[in-house]
């Protein structure tokens, strides 16, 4: 197990983290450097989807590129199912974590009304950097990673389809993450029920694909 995590550590987890660390500081900064910029100012209005799609694909090339490299170099199979479900946790956390603290950042340090100013798709203002957020981050890069995870599995048998599927996903999940804001903001009226169905469809989604991923790496054979 400790060479599984430590695998996923150095190639998945680590990667994840400083990426969307990095991404998160250049918004911020070139915010902060070049207020007056429109395109930057696009770029911090649409920042969650960032992380979003690298979730879905980092997770995408965990098994269309690194489990062969894992089993490979004798990473046993259940050793690694089990070290990726703890590196989906790990990236989730971090990267809701990341997000909170760049909203607290941006909203301290940037001039907000000034980068709104006569811009109408921040007349809502921006709506990830508030607290009700970060539980809409947390359940979607939870649940996203084992969708990418399966489909990567998919990809040798099904390429075309599973690519297909995978954009198809990424779409869904970038307009899904900004509904929810502006449901969480209050600007869109939505009842609970389809709140709570919306959550149990993606939950559901993850719990198939983690049963489906489970299934797919006990059977992979290193090529």
């Amino acid at each position: 197990m400790k060479q599984a995590l430590l695998f996923l550590w150095e190639r998945y987890v680590s990667v994840l983290l400083w990426s969307n660390l990095t991404l998160g500081a250049l918004i911020l900064g070139s915010n902060y450097l070049f207020p007056q910029t429109d395109l930057f100012a696009s770029y911090l209005m649409v920042y969650p989807m960032f992380p979003m799609i690298l979730l879905l694909i980092y997770s995408y090339t965990l098994t269309t590129l690194y489990r062969d490299l894992a089993l490979s170099f004798q990473c046993r199979r259940t050793d690694f199912f089990w070290g990726s479900q703890l590196a989906f946790l790990v990236t989730g956390l971090g990267c809701a974590g990341i997000m909170a603290v760049t909203g607290f950042a941006c909203e301290h340090l940037l001039d907000l009304p000034a980068l709104a100013d006569g811009k109408s798709i921040l007349e809502n203002g921006i709506l990830w950097i508030k607290p009700e957020a970060i539980p809409v981050f947390l359940v979607m890069g939870l649940c996203l990673q084992p969708m990418g995870a399966i489909l990567g599995s998919l990809y040798e048998k099904h390429k075309i389809i599973t690519t297909v599927i995978l954009v198809v996903i990424m779409i869904l999940a970038v307009a899904a993450t900004v509904a929810s804001l502006f449901v969480a903001d209050g600007t869109l009226s939505v009842s609970r029920t389809v709140i709570l169905g919306t959550c149990a469809a993606f939950g559901g989604a993850a719990l198939v694909s983690e049963m489906v991923y489970y299934r797919s790496n006990q059977k992979t054979v290193v090529r």
